[in-house]
This record gives structure tokens, C-alpha cells and sequence, in this order.
């Protein structure tokens, strides 16, 4: 089957399928009680303590005892021991805590407050000390920012630009966080490594973050159509900030590229067909030859 069929078929499936995980969630968290906050998983990923509720990223680890593992190894070939690593919404550390394992040092910005809660307990869970993490979302300017947060879809969390078809059934919860830009905030920008998984915020966040970028090698983002649109954000905004900085760009698991003249079309392919993929921006400077088909993540 191929991803674009697989596509349209999950996005039939959505609503059922989200109906029956929600209410298998509520079932969970009645059953454990009110002072349950956490299971703790033993996982390919490490020893991570995720949301009672959580059937996406904790069903994963709770279930399958993995997550993602195969587009992680994939990424990890891209680092070594002396590489810089910046993770934009690292959630419980499930991908960040791997890399923290291989290269000198990793950041991460996770701005819900609960899962940064995890994120603690599991960095001292797996002895990590090469990490540093901020409480902060990272946008293109700083202030505070709405925010809304899923205890089912922990990992689905942020700010929301456009009402999804399935919101009440996610049962968001709004707050507020603390947003800054990246460049303002932090002190040394150079990272080898950039993995960004801020549900739709990619854009902005990329706007705010010019040092960083200019300095990286590897990009990894999921594209998000309905979200770009959402927040007014054309494939043509989204190709030039990616277009200043990297030379080509790469879908997952497939053999999808574009060089940099292409961008604006590689985006548009996607939507026509589509996809929302996970996409590897590789910029000219990059030194470990990547293979021409990367792993995708776990479906």
C-alpha cells in the first residue's frame, strides 16, 4: 500500500479510532485513581516514565516497547561523540535521551509544563547529565503564547492555530506558556543537530532561530499542511526560511527529495498527494553521506 493510500485511509479511521483511545484512556486513569500521574515503560528508548493517560507516545513504549526506533537509528548514524544536538519539543525524552546517550551535549526546549515534568523524572531515570532543558515554547518572538495540552495525545500538545476536526474528542485543555526566541535566549547557537517536533510551530520557531540554523547540518521537522494554513503560512513562507539555509530536503522512508531550487514544489507534491511526512533538511555543509532512503517513523 502506498503512503498516500495508507493517508486516506487513516484519515477516514480518525474519528473511530480516536473515539476507542480516548475512552480506553479514561478507562486507564479511573482504574490506576486520582493519584496515579505516571507508568513507568522499559524501553528500547530507555527507562521512561510517561502519562497515565497517554495513548500515543506511552502507548507505544507501554505496548510495542519502542518508539520510533527506526527513524531514531537513522538520525543517530547523522551525530557522533563530539556533536551538538537541539530538540524542539522533546516531550518525554523518548528521542532526545538516545541522542543525550551518544553525542556531548543535547538541548531541548519542551514547553508543556506537564511533560517536562516527565521529561525530568526520565533524565535522572537513565542518568543523563550531558542534557539541558528549558521550559520555554520557541517561536519568532517572546512573550506569552495560548497553548493547549492532551492528556490523551501528550505528544499532540501546542499551540493550536487551527481547530482540529477531532479537538473534543482530544478534550485540549488551554493554558499559557512562556515563549522566546531562540536566538535571543540561548547563549552558544552551534549545534550539528536540530530535531523539531512542535506540532505546526515549525515555521515560526525556524524565523526565530537564524544563528542556529545558519551553523546545522541536519534539519529533521514533520510537515503539517492543515496547520500551515491554519496559521496563514504558505508552502512558499515555508520553502524560502527552509531555502536560506539547506541545500536539500528529504521525506522519510521514501526516496522524496528536492534540491533547493525544487523546495517550493517538493511542498506542494505533499499536499497534492497528501502526506504528512517527517522531512530531513540537509544543508550544503554536511559531512556524513546520508542514505538515499532514511527510515521512516513508526506508523
Amino acid at each position: 500500500m502506498s503512503r498516500k493510500s495508507y493517508s486516506r485511509i487513516m484519515t477516514v479511521l480518525e474519528r473511530p479510532i480516536l473515539f476507542l483511545v480516548t475512552l480506553f484512556s479514561t478507562i486507564r486513569r479511573w482504574m490506576l485513581g486520582p493519584h496515579a500521574i505516571g507508568i513507568v515503560y522499559e524501553s528500547e528508548n530507555g527507562i521512561l516514565v510517561s502519562g497515565v493517560g497517554d495513548m500515543f507516545v506511552g502507548g507505544n513504549l507501554g505496548f510495542r516497547g519502542r518508539y520510533e526506533v527506526e527513524m531514531l537509528k537513522s538520525l543517530l548514524a547523522l551525530v557522533g561523540p563530539d556533536s551538538r544536538v537541539l530538540v524542539l519539543g522533546p516531550h518525554i525524552g523518548a528521542l532526545a535521551i538516545p541522542f543525550a546517550k551518544k553525542v556531548r551535549e543535547v538541548v531541548v526546549y519542551e514547553a508543556n509544563p506537564q511533560t517536562y515534568r516527565f521529561l525530568q523524572y526520565n533524565l535522572m531515570l537513565n542518568n543523563i547529565d550531558n542534557l539541558s532543558a528549558y521550559n520555554l515554547a520557541v517561536g519568532d518572538h517572546a512573550g506569552k503564547v495560548e497553548f493547549f495540552t492532551s492528556g490523551v495525545n501528550s505528544g499532540g500538545s501546542g499551540r493550536r492555530f487551527a481547530r482540529s476536526k477531532t479537538a473534543q474528542l482530544e478534550r485540549y485543555k488551554k493554558i499559557e506558556v512562556e515563549m522566546v526566541r531562540l536566538s535571543d535566549h540561548i547563549e552558544d547557537p552551534r549545534f550539528d543537530f536540530i530535531l523539531m517536533d512542535i506540532e505546526g510551530s515549525e515555521y515560526f520557531a525556524l524565523r526565530g532561530m537564524n544563528s542556529a540554523l545558519a551553523s546545522c547540518s541536519y534539519l529533521q521537522f514533520e510537515y503539517l499542511p492543515t496547520t500551515l494554513d491554519g496559521s496563514g503560512v504558505s508552502d512558499k513562507d515555508f520553502a524560502a526560511v527552509l531555502g536560506a539555509h539547506f541545500a536539500e530536503l528529504r521525506v522519510q522512508g521514501t526516496d522524496i527529495s528536492a534540491t533547493q531550487q525544487g523546495f517550493l514544489e517538493f511542498f506542494r507534491q505533499l499536499r497534492r498527494d497528501g502526506l504528512r511526512v517527517d522531512v530531513l533538511a540537509i544543508a550544503a555543509r554536511a559531512q556524513v553521506p546520508v542514505p538515499d532512503t532514511l527510515a521512516m517513523a513508526n506508523v
